[in-house]
């Protein structure tokens, strides 16, 4: 159960630092730094987003989809403090 709160957790960041991220490149304060996003943000279509959810979601499944339960809670606690921190970025500017 813990496993899919934090997968939850995860997916929420995700699509919230995608939002913020795109808000703050149109507002020209931030770059993105991964060349891939920068190409899909520079289509102005929803590429972006696709790739960006598609393949954090596609990560959780294979991480949810793991035997050793304890193994994929570290996972997942990492990724989501490493979201907790980026988001905390974002909220900071």
């Amino acid at each position: 159960m813990k496993n899919y709160i934090l997968a939850s957790y995860v997916m929420i960041a995700n699509v919230l630092d995608a939002v913020w991220t795109q808000g703050a490149i149109q507002k020209d304060e931030i770059q993105e730094l991964n060349p891939l996003m920068a190409f899909l943000l520079d289509r102005e279509d929803y590429s972006f987003y696709a790739v960006k959810i598609g393949i954090v979601f596609l990560a959780l499944l294979l991480l949810l989809r793991l035997r050793d339960k304890k193994k994929t809670f570290k996972a997942m606690a990492l990724v989501a403090l490493i979201y907790t921190v980026i988001l905390g970025i974002h909220i900071r500017g």
